[in-house]
C-alpha cells in the first residue's frame, strides 16, 4: 500500500522486522515499569535518618520490585547490562540504600535462575531483601545452596571486572599534563581537550566505584554470611571488595 501524496509504501505496523526494538535489558525494563513508585519510596526513605530504619524501611516496601524481578523469565547480566541499570537508578532518585536493595534483588533472582525448583522458591527474592538470608527450611538437603554458590562465582566475577573503558595511557599523559600546569604553562587546545577527557575519566571511575560499592554492601557481604561464607552479616558504608 503507498501514500497517497508521495506515492512512497507506508510501513505496516503488523511487520514485526518495522517494529521498533527493544533493547533495554529486562531489569532496566522493570524499574521503567514501576518508576512513579520507587520514586515515591526513594522520596519518603530519603528523609528517615537513621540507616538502619532506612535499610529496614526498603526491605518491607520493596517487595512488589523484588518480586517482579525474579519473575523476569531469565536475563544475562554483563558490564555493560549491570552499568545501564545502574544509571536508570540514578534517574529514579535512587539513593545508596535503594541500591543495596536493588544489588540484593537482581544478584539474588539472577542466582535462583539456576535451581531447578525455582517455582517452589517464589517470593525468596523479597524475602532476601528484607532478611538477608535464606530460610533452612526451604533448602533441607543443602542441594540449593551448592548451586546458589556455583552461581554465585559467576557473578561476583562480573562485578569485580567493571572497570574504566579508557586505557591506562590516559592516566600517564594526565600526570604530564597536570605537571605541566604547575610549571605555568598555557594548555594547548589539545590539552584543554585532553582535561576534559581526563575528566570524563574520572567520572566514569567513580560511577563504577559506586557500583562495586554497592554490590560488596547489598550483594556481596550478606549472601556469603547467607550461604555459610565467611561474610559479615551487617553491611557498612565503605564495603571493600577484596
Amino acid at each position: 500500500m503507498a501514500d497517497a501524496e508521495t506515492g512512497k509504501p507506508l510501513l505496516q505496523a503488523t511487520n514485526p522486522e518495522l517494529l521498533p526494538q527493544i533493547t533495554s535489558h529486562p531489569v532496566t525494563a522493570v524499574l521503567d515499569a514501576h518508576a512513579e513508585q520507587i520514586r515515591a519510596i526513594n522520596g519518603a526513605v530519603s528523609i528517615i535518618p537513621e540507616s538502619g530504619v532506612r535499610q529496614q524501611y526498603l526491605g518491607e516496601n520493596l517487595g512488589f520490585l523484588a518480586d517482579a524481578i525474579e519473575g523476569i523469565e531469565s536475563f544475562s547480566l554483563t558490564q555493560e547490562a549491570i552499568e545501564e541499570i545502574w544509571r536508570k537508578a540514578d534517574e529514579l532518585e535512587g539513593g545508596r540504600y535503594f541500591k543495596y536493595s536493588l544489588v540484593g534483588m537482581i544478584g539474588f533472582s539472577y542466582l535462583l535462575q539456576g535451581l531447578p525448583d525455582r517455582d517452589e522458591l517464589k517470593g525468596s527474592t523479597a524475602e532476601f531483601v528484607r532478611t538477608w538470608d535464606i530460610p533452612d527450611e526451604r533448602d533441607e538437603d543443602g542441594r540449593d545452596r551448592r548451586i546458589l554458590r556455583e552461581r554465585y562465582g559467576g557473578i561476583h566475577s562480573i562485578f569485580l571486572g567493571l572497570t574504566p573503558s579508557m586505557k591506562d595511557e590516559l592516566n600517564v599523559k594526565a600526570v604530564k599534563f597536570h605537571l605541566r600546569k604547575y610549571d605555568g604553562d598555557t594548555p594547548t587546545e589539545e590539552e584543554r581537550v585532553f582535561e576534559e577527557e581526563c575528566a570524563r575519566f574520572d567520572a566514569e571511575r567513580e560511577f563504577l566505584g559506586d557500583i562495586l560499592e554497592n554490590f560488596a554492601n547489598g550483594f556481596n557481604m550478606p549472601i556469603n554470611f547467607a550461604l555459610g561464607g565467611s561474610g559479615e552479616s551487617s553491611r557498612t558504608t565503605e564495603g571493600q571488595l577484596e
